[in-house]
């Protein structure tokens, strides 16, 4: 994954029908009650999510949910691949553990499959079986710090610099709009 995502990546994953991207968003927050539910059921929750408080996962689960109905109305592949190793970097951090991703996964997989029709399951669930597929290739990337990197502007960063030190020096001149020459 690194740094960009492939458009082969990105091919790899085929368009959810509309109809189909407005049943997961009208029926969202049932679908995330359902994960939710599933996902507390198991013996072995409070070591995937590290003994965080239960509402750090629910945070999550319905972060995920937000960004899947967007995801799935845009058919935009490339920005979820690109935000899914950081969201594995973020959560891992906390102290959640890798293999809560693909039970997470699974657990969406499940309630979709239990709750929408298959006509509008099955386009869906091709995202969570692929997704779950590169659960390897996520951990990878989510360990690069490349993917994380925002190249940077050396001429923003002197004028940042120089401004900095101005108001340090007590000299709020450079707040004003207009300022001299890079502020």
């Amino acid at each position: 994954m690194g740094q960009t995502v492939s458009r082969a990546e990105v091919d790899m994953y085929q368009a959810v029908p509309a109809e189909s991207a407005r049943v997961y968003r009208d029926r969202m927050f049932f679908l995330l009650e359902q994960v939710n539910r599933y996902m507390d059921l198991r013996d072995d929750i409070d070591r995937l999510i590290g003994n965080n408080p239960r509402s750090r996962m629910y945070d999550n689960h319905r972060n995920h949910a937000a960004f899947m109905a967007t995801v799935f109305a845009l058919n935009n592949y490339g920005l979820l691949l690109a935000v899914v190793p950081w969201v594995y970097r973020a959560y891992v951090n906390q102290g959640f553990m890798y293999e809560y991703f693909p039970v997470h996964l699974g657990a969406w997989r499940k309630v979709l499959q239990e709750h929408l029709s298959r006509a509008d399951a099955e386009p869906l669930v091709d995202v969570y079986d692929r997704l779950m597929a590169s659960h390897e290739t996520f951990i990878v990337a989510s360990r690069e710090i490349s993917f994380l990197e925002i190249p940077t502007d050396s001429r923003r960063e002197e004028v940042t610099a120089r401004f900095l030190e101005e108001l340090l020096r007590g000299d709020s001149a450079p707040c004003r709009p207009g300022y001299g020459p890079g502020f």
